[in-house]
């Protein structure tokens, strides 16, 4: 490992200080497992923090436990700067690159070459108006690649994380993740297994501390603050009802290790409502030297602890849960968890389950008729499958499709004249768990195509759209625009679609069990005047029959 080094931070940044928490030697523990085991890869993460720099490495093995092998941080609070100034400094830079270096050397003694590190930066390199420059300049000083991710992909992970180590158990009722980070707050909210509400919030522990001020405690700016959020909140979701609160914050689950009386449950450590309320009277008003005393915790990590618990102090009144959850897993452990997945069953298998759950909230939440987007969607996919030979795209443009199809009509909730506009425009502005920014735009543009495509197709969104983009938007487009129209009237009455496709023609099968001529007529002549922008597309013009299906047998011709 390269020598540790140290440089000057303004306050209150600490000086950077490598912890090492959980290193094994390699000598210690065999080359390779037992016969049983199937070794997979050692995996590296890092996490580009508001409040410290992180990395894991861990070995994964199938159906075993990931083994944590190494985890290192070093405090440095980027988003103080962010905060502050808008920019990230060029010393936080220099610091950061030289901490990287000591990670890379570190991922290198376990073979892990630097192109391996997946490296993540949030909140406070996301908001930084010179974060292009601080990637580059990163890029340069130590050759690590950091990415940059949405709040949203913030939410996935760490919702992914929570479901896998809390399994069954947050399967029923209504229950609610908290991510209390530092340079901002997470909310999913879930019922019966649905999630129902996601939401990033633009503040962190950060902003709370720079409201509450570095002297003698003051809570009554940051309490004020976050009613006022709450407030916000639960105008668009109600939370009362939530019996069950999971936060994810490592500061606040060493505080509460130290000071309150807890019970290690299944799914993580568990502090009654009143119990936390008893440390958040005893601690509230302590001076900072007083707190780390009481606590015996570092000063950053007891500050953060205390305005952690603040926070959930607030969001704890406004629901119905009598404890609060605190899972031992942070930002590094969610993204292990995905590398893991990612390797095991490819980089698409942990998203499309939840990437369509998602849809389907946000469908709901604008009211959708769930029966007809998902029979397009069901269709579309059919005709996606099928048509694998003339549309050659890969399997994200497949969950893309999902998406789309699904939430095509959701416009309706504004009003219904032109609502392609205004499903568009809805999906455009919302956020989709699992879907990048990017990927949310095309979703809106395929959507809108399925009413009055070529607006869309000879206007400046469509431009503006790399090649590969625009061209993936056209056929999935072309798709959902068919199959929209296979169920016109929103009766499902075409249950499933059988294709015969040759460089000439491309005759699609309906079928169906009503044997309803004028209704069938009816899906025939809308099918007719949809098949415009999948003609000019692939240069082939489909047509359609109906196949009526004998319970019991095959479907025969009608």
């Amino acid at each position: 490992m390269a020598k540790k080094k140290k440089a000057a931070v303004r306050k209150p940044k600490a000086s950077p200080k490598r912890v090492v928490r959980t290193r094994k030697a390699a000598a210690k523990r065999p080359r390779r497992p037992g016969p049983v085991a199937d070794p997979l890869r050692t995996l590296a993460v890092i996490d580009v923090g508001s409040g410290a720099l992180r990395m894991a490495i861990s070995e994964a093995v199938r159906d075993k436990p990931l083994r944590r092998l190494d985890t290192l941080e070093v405090p440095l609070a980027i988003g103080l700067d962010t905060l502050s100034r808008g920019s990230i400094q060029a010393s936080t830079t220099e610091v950061a690159i030289r901490t990287f270096r000591d990670f890379i050397s570190v991922a290198e003694s376990y073979g892990i070459r630097p192109s391996e590190c997946r490296a993540v930066a949030t909140t406070a390199v996301r908001d930084a108006t010179n974060r292009d420059v601080f990637i580059a300049r990163v890029e340069q000083g130590c050759g690590l690649k950091i990415e940059i991710i949405e709040a949203i992909e913030e939410i996935r992970l760490l919702y992914q994380a929570v479901r896998m180590s809390m399994g069954e158990q947050l399967q029923a009722g209504s229950w609610m993740l908290l991510n209390l980070g530092a340079g901002g707050t997470q909310i999913v909210v879930q019922r019966d297994g649905r999630v129902v509400f996601e939401e990033t919030l633009n503040y962190g522990l950060l902003k709370l501390a720079d409201l509450r001020g570095y002297e003698r405690p003051n809570l009554l700016p940051v309490r004020a603050f976050l009613r006022k959020i709450l407030h916000a909140v639960e105008r668009v979701q109600d939370i009362s009802g939530v019996r069950a609160l999971v936060v994810v914050n490592t500061e606040l689950r060493r505080l509460l290790l130290a000071l309150a009386r807890t019970r290690k449950g299944p799914a993580g450590l568990e502090v009654s409502r009143k119990e936390l309320q008893r440390v958040h009277d005893r601690i509230a008003d302590l001076h900072q030297d007083e707190l780390v005393r009481s606590s015996e915790l570092e000063a950053p990590i007891a500050e953060r602890g205390r305005l952690a618990l603040e926070e959930l102090r607030v969001m704890l009144e406004a629901t119905a849960s009598r404890a609060a959850i605190l899972p031992d897993i942070s930002m590094m452990d969610s993204m292990l968890v995905d590398a893991r997945l990612r390797t095991e069953v490819g980089e698409e298998g942990p998203l499309h389950d939840q990437v369509e759950a998602a849809a389907r909230a946000l469908g709901r939440k604008y009211r959708f008729d769930e029966a007809h987007g998902g029979h397009v969607r069901r269709m579309a996919l059919e005709l996606f499958d099928a048509l694998a030979p003339i549309v050659h795209l890969p399997a994200r443009s497949r969950l893309l499709l999902a998406v789309a199809a699904t939430l095509h009509d959701i416009g309706y909730f504004i009003s219904p004249r032109h609502h392609e506009r205004h499903t568009a425009y809805l999906i455009s502005a919302s956020e989709i768990m699992g879907l990048r920014r990017g990927e949310v735009e095309r979703v809106a543009l395929i959507a809108r195509c399925h009413r009055r495509p070529f607006a869309v197709v000879n206007g400046e969104e469509m431009e503006r759209l790399p090649a590969d983009e625009r061209v993936e938007v056209l056929k999935l487009a072309a798709l959902v625009r068919l199959c929209e129209a296979l169920d016109q009237d929103h009766c499902q009455r075409i249950e499933r679609l059988r294709v015969e496709l040759s460089p000439e023609r491309l005759h699609i099968y309906g079928v169906t069990r009503s044997g309803d001529r004028d209704a069938f007529a009816s899906i025939s002549h809308a099918f007719a005047d949809k098949i415009d922008l999948f003609s000019e597309v692939f240069g082939v013009e489909p047509t359609l029959s109906e196949v009526l299906a004998r319970r019991g047998r095959g479907p025969r011709s009608s």
